[in-house]
């Protein structure tokens, strides 16, 4: 039968090697981070471009399912016995904006420190001096449970800075198996709006056994690390900018998708590159075309169907796109209203295949599309905030004087789809 449910994950990140697809060198400057002592990992790029289940593909690696490594043929440069660590991983939000937020949940997260010390708090104790530490070591121990709660006792960001960096010290030299490292993951990062002293930290400790891996989104390393010059040799190998995905690693996605179903299904190659220029490359809008694709097979032929996807379930798929993104279907409605002009130059505009474009070009193919007056559409626009992804945002930035872009790239390419839903 079609794994109608399981073949595509639009809705959460791939947390499965087998179903991940390109990535090669991003992989290979990963291992080479893990690999060499002194490195730690910084990976950017815009929402929805596949970081997080990079994220997720890295933090197997390191615990040792080193099955990409096979798989792309670095197994033999990178010897897998090397690559061993113990991971502990958050992930962000509007609640850990600073970074003695950061180390206060990597402490007491579920998924955070607290998983190694809570069966080793005697032994600990033992070992930690500070009268701090010890109490924070006995405040863990008495709040442990599956959920994440965090010690109630406020600490200063002085001595949480303090505690974190004894744990880490005594995890390293008490807890680690030999040739073992420790791998601290913060997801979101780009929601910490402080965090210089976490760029001292990695100075501090990310040496030896114990690095660190930031990821979020933004256009390039600087601007989402503070303090990221004091780091620059233990960046050498880990700055990974995660861009849109290739036509072939997108071609990619729907290889794993036959042989997830055992060759039951094939997906032709128009509707592969059809799907690759309405997701642009988004690895998110790939993943959800290519379900609204089986969704529409499946819906002619049943899951015990075999035959050959093609532009006719695609199109028959996309009548689905609005209520699979209501978030960005109300972002929409919101900024065109009732405006036939507003819908047409956001249209104009997502169509173009550069990110960013030239005002005059906007101002002529939108004219040519029968709007009047362009510019003072496109100055509202400019003007205009919706709520997206959680916050408002700008619907369309400035690049200087001349050129303009979605803020949200996501946002771009639902608004094409949407057009082409439409047709």
């Amino acid at each position: 039968m079609i794994n109608l449910n399981d073949t595509f994950s639009p809705g959460q990140e791939i947390v499965d090697p087998v179903m991940f697809a390109g990535r090669k060198a991003d992989i290979e400057r990963a291992v080479q981070a893990l690999s060499r002592a002194g490195s730690c990992l910084l990976i950017y790029g815009d929402r929805g471009v596949g970081k997080t289940s990079f994220v997720e593909m890295i933090k197997l690696i390191a615990q040792g399912n080193v099955d990409l490594l096979y798989r792309h043929k670095l197994h033999k440069k990178y010897p897998t016995e090397k690559i061993r660590y113990k991971v502990v991983s958050i992930e962000c939000d509007a609640d850990v904006d600073t970074s003695e937020k950061v180390l206060q949940r990597l402490i007491t997260s579920p998924e955070g420190i607290k998983q190694f010390i809570l069966t080793k708090v005697d032994q600990l104790e033992k070992i930690v001096k500070d009268t701090t530490t010890l109490n924070f070591l006995k405040g863990i121990n008495l709040s442990s449970s599956k959920e994440d709660k965090t010690v109630e006792s406020p600490y200063s960001e002085t001595s949480i800075v303090e505690i974190f960096t004894n744990l880490i010290l005594a995890i390293q030299y008490n807890i680690l198996g030999p040739n073992e490292g420790l791998l601290i993951v913060v997801d979101e990062f780009d929601q910490v709006k402080d965090n210089k002293k976490l760029a001292s930290l990695v100075k501090t400790l990310g040496k030896q056994r114990v690095k660190f891996a930031f990821s979020g989104i933004a256009e390039s390393y600087e601007t989402l690390l503070d303090g990221h010059r004091s780091i620059m040799r233990q960046l050498t190998y880990g700055r990974i900018k995660i861009n849109a995905m290739t036509k072939e690693e997108i071609e990619s996605i729907f290889d794993i998708a036959e042989q997830y179903n055992n060759g039951q299904i094939k997906f032709n190659t128009r509707v592969r590159e059809d799907i690759y220029n309405l997701s642009q490359g988004y690895p998110y809008f790939a993943q959800l075309f290519g379900q609204l694709c089986l969704d529409a097979f499946v819906n002619v032929h049943g899951t015990e169907g075999k035959g050959t996807i093609n532009g006719t379930h695609l199109k028959d798929g996309l009548k689905f796109l609005i209520q699979n993104e209501p978030q960005m279907e109300s972002a929409y409605q919101e900024v065109v209203k009732e405006s036939e002009d507003r819908a047409i130059m956001l249209d104009s505009i997502s169509k173009q295949i550069s990110p960013k474009q030239l005002r005059s070009d906007i101002y002529s193919y939108c004219e040519k599309r029968g709007i009047i007056n362009p510019k003072s559409i496109l100055t509202y626009l400019l003007g205009l905030k919706v709520h997206i992804n959680g916050k408002d945002e700008n619907v369309l930035i400035k690049h200087g004087n001349d050129y303009i872009s979605f803020s949200n790239p996501m946002f771009k390419i639902y608004v094409s789809s949407r057009s082409t839903s439409m047709d």
